[in-house]
């Protein structure tokens, strides 16, 4: 049970915790491809949020809430 937790956990806060003081570069791969998946993500809610509401005024808000989520991710992983 020990090892399924651990390795449900190993990619989030236990993580970050290791490698903390270690340079970007030093970092495991898997962060460069988090971010590129949580972009695709949030283009594929703009694209579906542009397909299906048609009100351009929560259309908007949508776009500018995952845009806000975008650069706030993108910022969190240069940061480390």
């Amino acid at each position: 049970m020990l090892k399924v937790f651990d390795s449900f956990y190993r990619g989030s806060r236990a993580a970050e915790l290791r490698y903390a003081g270690q340079r970007m570069s030093e970092r495991p791969a898997y962060y460069g491809s988090r971010l590129t998946l949580a972009i695709i993500a949030y283009v594929t809610l703009a694209v579906l949020a542009g397909l299906t509401l048609s009100d351009w005024r929560f259309r908007g808000a949508v776009w500018a809430l995952l845009a806000g989520l975008a650069v706030k991710t993108w910022v969190a992983t240069k940061r480390g």
